[in-house]
């Protein structure tokens, strides 16, 4: 997921699947983080920004990472 202030963006294996008008961001400095829904799946290779990244960042990334696991096997 991206949020930019105005938008968040939720991507799956690096496409763009969701986006919506941020209403309320209820994490901030000093509070607990929590990623993921047991009920629902897991999180896999979190990373987290101080910035909101591109869909072609967020590509770039899955990309770079599924071709990284090929070539370890």
């Amino acid at each position: 997921m991206t949020q930019d202030g105005t938008y968040l963006r939720t991507y799956l294996d690096g496409i763009q699947i969701n986006s919506g008008a941020l209403t309320a961001f209820c994490a901030s400095a000093g509070q607990a983080l929590y990623l993921g829904n047991i009920q629902y799946g897991a999180v896999d290779e979190a990373k987290i920004y101080n910035y909101a990244r591109t869909a072609a960042q967020v590509k770039a990334d899955f990309v770079g990472r599924s071709a990284s696991v090929g070539a370890s096997e």
